[in-house]
């Protein structure tokens, strides 16, 4: 249901964290009051978080996982309820336990004692994208490790981009790659609109597709890393300027897929959903832009 409100997973982890009796810190808690050592190894989904660096070292700042520390509150978690107008479709035990929740139902907000060490964070998925990019000898762009708001308008905004880069070379030149990462989501306000499946990811890659429909050649993969988007069981879409056309000739309206939330099923249907499988890893979206030259007569 947080979800579907578009809310973002800083939101959504301020209600599910004070409702656990484990996330949030609560594990390491459990750890502390039998009088074990915590020594914790863990793998950030969380926007804000630098690159990892030497991961030999200690991380002193880890937090907001079952044996960290909780960044979150109570208030942020009775916001993001009144934020989001969900007051009235989640259940009503839960809304009740937390606008009435005093001081010690609060996460714990600090452990002293514990070692950390952290594995990967968001900006390390782009850092070695652009790394294997190097590699190619194809120029490569980190335009965000902080991408967040509705997936649909960042794909418009990635193909818009795209365009702009094709036609006047800002702000890098063609051909290249621009990478992102980030959690993008998807408002739902009325399951009855839902005609399929999909998720942030497909959502993403088939608003691109309408927009690069203006862009020869261009091309973006949108798949969350942990190799599940939202509903389905693929872990993302792939789309390019002619994916469009592909869709038309199948006769499938992309406008309808997003209004319907059917961008599994549209991406399928044109071979352009991606599945991996589980990959082992959680570091939310990483999507990858290709922009090649412009070709004379294109």
């Amino acid at each position: 249901m947080l979800l579907k409100s578009g809310a973002g997973i800083y939101e959504i982890n301020a209600v599910r964290r004070h409702i656990s009796a484990l996330n949030g810190g609560m594990l390491a808690k459990r750890i502390q009051d039998v009088g074990a050592e915590l020594i914790g190894f863990g793998i950030s989904d969380a926007v804000g978080n630098p690159a990892t660096g030497d991961i030999a070292e200690p991380y002193a700042a880890y937090k907001s996982t079952p044996i960290g520390p909780d960044a979150t509150t109570l208030d942020d978690a009775r916001a993001t309820i009144i934020n989001r107008n969900v007051a009235d479709r989640l259940p009503k035990t839960v809304v009740d336990y937390l606008m009435n929740a005093g001081p010690e139902a609060e996460t714990p907000k600090a452990f002293f004692d514990n070692t950390y060490f952290l594995l990967n964070t968001l900006p390390d998925s782009c850092i070695y994208a652009k790394e294997i990019c190097a590699e190619m000898g194809i120029p490569a762009m980190i335009v965000s490790s902080f991408l967040e708001g509705e997936a649909r308008d960042a794909g418009t905004f990635l193909a818009s981009m795209a365009r702009e880069i094709q036609t006047y070379g800002n702000p890098i030149k063609a051909p290249c790659v621009l990478l992102s990462s980030g959690e993008v989501t998807t408002l739902i306000e009325d399951n009855s609109t839902i005609r399929g499946h999909g998720g942030p990811g497909q959502e993403m890659a088939v608003s691109f597709a309408i927009t690069a429909a203006k862009t020869s050649g261009a091309c973006l993969l949108s798949v969350d890393t942990e190799g599940t988007d939202g509903t389905t069981r693929v872990a993302g879409g792939i789309t390019d300027s002619s994916t469009a056309r592909a869709a038309a000739d199948k006769g499938i309206n992309l406008y309808q897929a997003l209004r319907d939330h059917s961008c599994f099923e549209a991406l399928d249907a044109v071979s352009s959903a991606v599945f991996t499988g589980n990959t082992g890893t959680n570091l939310c979206d990483l999507t990858i832009m290709y922009v090649p030259e412009l070709q004379r007569g294109a």
